[in-house]
């Protein structure tokens, strides 16, 4: 791994990488000089931007790989490719997940419905931007509420 986002936590050896900007602002210039054989975009990126990096990165001769999460088994799966991509083992880290998210369901299924938290979940300020219907926040909300999802005010 060369190069992160501004947010990168995960793993930990993310901190020591080199920062190439963020999900709206990632530098290709930056990007280029650090001679990657993969990029990995993710659809929480506006399409511009992702079209644009794409476009501008073909002249990298590198694989660019585009990830979209809509789930939490879309998570999971993105973790197993991402994984095999590296030639890593993600079977532990798969795991844990999979444990926590099963956790957190069996704990909240005996929840009566309408003793349920409505839940509005901010995953950024400015501009307001929210999980809504068809993200894996809402369904991670949802799997927790272990209930129909509700209706949502989406997503931006």
């Amino acid at each position: 791994m060369v190069g992160v986002t501004d947010y990168c936590n995960y793993p930990p050896e993310a901190s020591t990488r080199e920062k190439v900007g963020g999900y709206w602002n990632p530098s290709v210039e930056l990007v280029e000089n650090l001679t990657p054989d993969l990029i990995l975009a993710s659809s929480g990126n506006d399409l511009t931007t992702v079209n644009k990096l794409v476009t501008d990165c073909q002249t990298l001769n590198c694989t660019v790989v585009g990830l979209k999460a809509s789930t939490l088994e879309d998570i999971t799966a993105n973790i197993r490719t991402v994984a095999r991509l590296g030639n890593v083992d993600s079977t532990a880290l798969v795991q844990d997940i999979t444990q926590r998210v099963n956790a957190v369901e069996g704990s909240t299924s005996g929840i009566p419905e309408n003793l349920r938290k409505k839940t509005f979940y901010v995953i950024w300020d400015s501009p307001l931007y929210t999980g809504g219907n068809g993200t894996f926040a809402h369904d991670l909300i949802v799997t927790g509420a272990a209930t129909s999802p509700p209706t949502s005010a989406g997503g931006r």
